[in-house]
Formats: structure tokens, sequence, C-alpha cells
């Protein structure tokens, strides 16, 4: 009986919490306010063991304590004493020593820490008393290349390496910002999808596009993507903290988290129906903007597209830049355009093809030429001319059936006569005789039997008999 109450005792903890797995240092635990100290603050953890968080971590800046009894926190094992476990929600906001940083070290759990300066590397980071460095690649989630921006500034950060007791800690605000991200992130992707229209702050500029924050998920906007006319640098649109509405282009679920890719142009007034794609061989009125070793870019009212050199009506040894300055109205007529990436090719070469053909199709149309005839038989220049000198009309052409019939099948009848019957005057005349009736059938062929004469015979003639020599009489 006793063993039995003891086993009881054993398998409850001091506040009646059941026998649950006892968290190992780094996981993250749930607890229930049930007492309060000078120092610290117990909660109920559902383990065989109660667990302690200090009270400073709790308070506000006035010293007053945020929680009540009944309260549930959430913070992560540090330590394991035995006979309690050690929580914190961050390191930093009290005294900082080697073994703190140690415990937030090897539990994850984070830091905080105050800005103190700028360097070529990076930030300097003070934790306390303990200072800090955070490198440049550690510092956001994108790089930086202006770093006092955050000088002066708290924030969080992971530890990545304690050494010589606490002198040489290294640290990292991106680490923080990536689980932020990952769990803002798994909240967007219940409602974002492909075509929704989203608001964010622009977070960030770059030389390629804009980041923008929508709602603790970073997308990108891409240049490209900014406008329906050409954008020849990212800040001549988007400032930082422009607030902006975009739609989702693209998702993407990469290793580093989910990319999302977003536009400003699919949402400008008009959209495809005002600007639809252009077709190939259409002839456009554009400006050129801008010129390359290859060639020059031009903007229609159907989207800007790139003239090769080679597509440029320029005599031999002339300057493209001086002949199509930035500015100058050009007719380019359409070569192809890529439906998937959206690029178009243009050419001035094919503008006086792509007119004559087009002139040609309506002339044809307008005259009929393609479908009749005209009446002299000679084109419409024989009927100017034939009104021109008054000659009379020409008499009509009778309409050709439409389908003309087809001769009767000819009756191949195999005649039964052989050269040696109609070797000769007399046979032939006898052959001739009979088969005379059925020539007179015009539905009747008679054929006669192809092949080499026979032996005797020489083009209907009987070979004559050999002579034979006569004696000798001498």
């Amino acid at each position: 009986m006793a063993d039995d109450f003891a086993a009881m005792m054993e398998s409850t903890g001091p506040s009646g919490g059941s026998n649950k797995a006892r968290p190992q240092v780094g996981d993250s635990v749930e607890g229930r306010v049930i007492q309060m100290s000078r120092d610290s603050v117990f909660l109920d953890i559902g383990a065989n063991v109660d667990a302690r968080i200090d009270r400073f971590e709790l308070e506000d800046g006035d010293g007053n304590l945020k929680v009540v009894t009944g309260d549930r926190i959430t913070a992560r094992v540090v330590a394991d004493e035995e006979v309690m476990i050690v929580l914190s929600t961050a390191v930093g906001r009290g005294q900082v020593d080697a073994t703190s940083l140690q415990r937030a070290l090897e539990s994850g759990v984070p830091i905080e820490g105050s800005i103190a300066k700028a360097v070529s590397a990076g930030l300097e980071v003070m934790i306390g008393k303990v200072r800090g460095f955070c490198p440049a690649s550690h510092v956001a989630l994108e790089r930086v290349n202006d770093l006092s921006i955050w000088v002066g500034e708290n924030a969080m950060f992971r530890v990545l390496e304690v050494k010589d007791n606490g002198r040489s800690v290294i640290v990292s605000r991106r680490a923080i910002l990536e689980e932020e991200q990952k769990e803002k992130q798994e909240e967007l992707l219940n409602g974002l999808v492909i075509g929704a229209d989203v608001e964010g702050t622009v977070h960030s500029i770059q030389s390629f596009g804009a980041f923008i924050d929508i709602g603790g998920a970073l997308g990108m906007i891409h240049i490209s993507e900014l406008s329906r006319g050409r954008v020849e640098r990212v800040d001549d649109v988007l400032q930082i903290g422009d607030t902006v509405t975009a739609r989702v282009l693209n998702l993407e679920a990469k290793q580093k988290g989910l990319k999302i890719s977003l536009s400003l142009k699919a949402l400008e007034a008009g959209g495809e129906a005002s600007a639809p794609a252009p077709v190939q061989d259409e002839v456009l009125t554009g400006k050129v903007v801008k010129h390359i070793g290859g060639g020059l870019f031009v903007s229609t009212v159907k989207g800007d597209g790139f003239v090769p050199n080679r597509e440029l009506t320029l005599p031999h040894g002339a300057d493209a830049r001086r002949t199509f300055p930035e500015g100058k109205e050009i007719e380019v007529a359409v070569l192809r355009r890529d439906n998937r990436s959206g690029k178009t090719t243009f050419s001035m070469r094919a503008v006086s093809s792509v007119e004559e053909r087009k002139n040609f199709a309506e002339f044809a149309k307008k005259t009929g030429k393609s479908k009749k005839k005209s009446k002299s038989g000679f084109g419409s220049l024989g009927d100017v001319m034939r009104a021109k000198l008054g000659l009379p009309e020409p008499p009509p052409e009778p309409d050709e059936p439409d389908e003309v019939p087809a001769p009767p099948p000819v009756k191949r009848v195999q005649s039964t006569e052989s050269f040696a019957d109609i070797a000769g005057p007399k046979a032939a005349k006898v052959v001739a005789a009979k088969a005379r009736p059925i020539a007179r059938d015009p539905e009747v062929e008679v054929v006669v039997p192809k092949g080499p004469p026979p032996a005797g015979v020489v083009r209907g003639r009987r070979r004559a008999k050999p002579t034979e020599p006569e004696p000798d009489k001498g």
C-alpha cells in the first residue's frame, strides 16, 4: 500500500500535474501561472515538476508585473535543475552573463539586445553588459547596404556562438525574422491565392525590384512588373514605406520559405482590354526609349519591344544612336512575340513588305479578282482599255459546269488472234473483217497480244523459205 502511494506521489507533481513527459532544454512549453514571489513566477507546465521564470522578464518598464494567477505563458526551457524547470521568454532583459548566454545558445531562446553601432562587417550589439556581434549577412532577410539605419534600436537575436567565457558572442537577427516570417506565411497560405489582390508596404528597394511586406511575409515586385511602360529605376516608381496594392502572380515553395511574386502592372487601369497583345505582322508606331549594343527598345501602345540591329533601316556604316535617337517616333512591324515571357521582337525592315501585302489583300477584296475573272478575260486592265477605246462588250462566257461527267468505262476485249493468224495479207484482211464489228463500238477497245512475233513472221509477212545451195556441177 505504501509503495502504491509513493508511486502515485511520484507521478503527480507538487501542483497536482499529470505525469507528462519531462521537457528538454530548448523545448517550447506552455504553462499556467500558479504562484509569484519576489524574484520568480512559478508555472504548472503539466509535468511531474513545476517551472519557474525570472520575474523581471514579465515586468513592464515601470516594474509592474504583467501577468496574474491563472494566466497562461509560452516560454522556452533553458535549464533543468532536477527539482525545477527554468524557463525564459527572452534573455537580455535583466542581468546577463556567460552562463545565461550559453543557456540561450543551447536552448534556442531569443535574446534582446540594443544595437550600439554599425561597422564595416556588421553591427555591434549590447546584450546587457555583454558586447556581441551580428554579421551583416545576419542582420535582415535580404542584403542591406546601409546598416546604420538600425543603430539605437532594440531587437531580438538568436545566439550562434559563445567563446572565451562570453567575451566573443555571435548573434543573428535574421534567424528570428525567418522564424516569424515562416509562422506568418503559414497563416497567409490559407487565404493567399494566385490572382488575389493584397495590400502591403514597401520594405526595401533593390536594383532588380522591390520587396513588399504584406503582413509579415515578403513578396517581390520585379522591375518589369512595376508598370506597362519601361522603368529605368525602381525608385522612380516606389519609395520605402509606400503603401501599395499588388496582384499575386505566382506562389512557389522554396527551401527558405514561400516565394511570392507580385505585380503592379496587372492592376493598371484598362488592363488587357485597353492594351491587347500585339499580333504578328501588325504595324505599330512607337518611340525609341533605349539603345544597347545589339539594337534598340521601342515603346508602343501595346507594350515595349526590341528591334535588333539587323532589322533597322540603316545604310551601311550608319550609327543607330544618331539615326534613331531616344524619343524619335518610328514605325515597326511585329516579327514575333513570346506569349510566356511577353517579350516582343519588332522590325523596321518588315514594315514595307507588310504594308504591300495588306494593300494587295484590300485591292483583291474590292475587285473580286481572287474569286472571279473579268469579263474581257484580260483582267481589270483589259476592261479599262476596252472602255477607253469604246470597244463592244465581249460575249459572255458560258458558265462552266460544276462537275464534268466522267467518260463511260471502256470495255477491254482480248483478241483471240495470234501472230500466225494475221501474218500475211490474206490473214490480215480476215482478222480486220472479224474485228470490224467490235471496233465500231466506241466503248470497246481491241487489245492485240504483245510480244515478239513467232518464228517465220517478219513485220506481218511470212519469212521466205531459205533456198538450198545448188550442188557444184564441177
